[in-house]
């Protein structure tokens, strides 16, 4: 039982890592090149399913409504 415990204590702090915003120890499952990875994918993915509106009409509306 103990080492099952001892194992644990070791496996969860692995996956610990400091927050650079706050400052405090946070549970990591990704590592940062993995979530950057993550981003670019699926930010490849949203551009093929959503256009981007180059219309000051409709950046000036949702502009507006953002900041409401």
């Amino acid at each position: 039982m103990k080492r099952l415990v001892f194992l644990f204590l070791i496996l969860s702090l692995s996956g610990c890592a400091v927050n650079p915003v706050t400052g405090k120890q946070d549970f990591v499952v990704l590592s940062e090149e993995q979530e950057i990875q993550m981003g670019r994918e699926y930010n490849a993915q949203i551009l093929r399913q959503y256009q981007i509106y180059e219309d000051e009409k409709y950046k000036t509306m949702f502009n507006q409504s953002v900041s409401l």
